[in-house]
């Protein structure tokens, strides 16, 4: 706890009255403020100070205490509660297993924008594309009562989740999207609801049919599919 207290008179010269106290208690004050002394209450009683003086002064004193404070990162009372949140949320929390182990089936809904449509040839018979996908499952174990809202996480936490082991069936080339980040997005909500979205670039093989070349038309998809038997796919929407 830190309190600052200014009187003055009105006068040509203002009379500053400052009182500082540092609480060693609280949890907010930078434990080396407080090693060399349990509590400090320094005053400056009845001094004559110019008013410009003063005011100057007291903001520089201010300015410092804030700036020494967000230098050695005193968290505010949100990130604190957001950080416990994502340590107790997977404390007991083990990746390698599905949600529902040995119950149900996974139902993972999906997704899919394309944003662009690349090359296409003929002689190799592929075909480039760009896609948006996205995936929808229930992770009971995330479910908590924390947040009232869908919380968005850093994606650095898909390496300690389960996420489902979609892949391209028909996939010759394939690439993520890295600049500036990994183009990746992932969100929870207090059901326990995962969402992930990403970013993907593809290069997919198309059995095409060219006995009408060059007047011909062509059908070439996207197949998905999972190695696991115990994951349903469905749409989403």
């Amino acid at each position: 706890m830190v309190q600052a207290i200014v009187s003055h008179h009105i006068s040509p010269l203002w009379i500053l009255d400052v009182a500082w106290t540092f609480n060693c208690s609280s949890s907010e004050i930078l434990p080396f403020i407080c090693l060399p002394w349990k509590i400090i209450n320094f005053q400056l009683k009845h001094y004559m100070v110019p008013r410009n003086a003063m005011a100057f002064f007291t903001i520089v004193i201010l300015c410092l205490i804030k700036r020494t404070a967000s230098l050695y990162g005193v968290a505010n009372p949100e990130e604190n509660a957001t950080t416990n949140f994502l340590d107790s949320l997977l404390k007991d929390y083990d990746g390698r297993i599905r949600p529902n182990f040995n119950r149900m089936p996974v139902i993972v809904n999906i997704s899919m924008q394309i944003g662009s449509i690349g090359h296409i040839a003929e002689t190799t018979m592929d075909y480039r594309v760009t896609i948006f996908l996205r995936q929808l499952w229930n992770d009971p174990r995330l479910s908590h009562n924390v947040f009232k809202d869908e919380v968005v996480l850093d994606v650095s936490l898909l390496k300690k989740l389960w996420v489902p082991d979609l892949f391209v069936v028909n996939e010759k080339l394939a690439n993520f999207h890295t600049i500036t980040k990994d183009n990746k997005l992932l969100r929870l909500d207090p059901l326990g609801n995962i969402l992930l979205s990403m970013r993907l670039s593809l290069t997919l093989t198309c059995n095409m049919k060219l006995h009408r070349f060059p007047m011909d038309s062509q059908e070439c998809g996207i197949k998905l599919e999972s190695y696991f038997e115990d994951i349903t796919y469905g749409p989403y929407v």
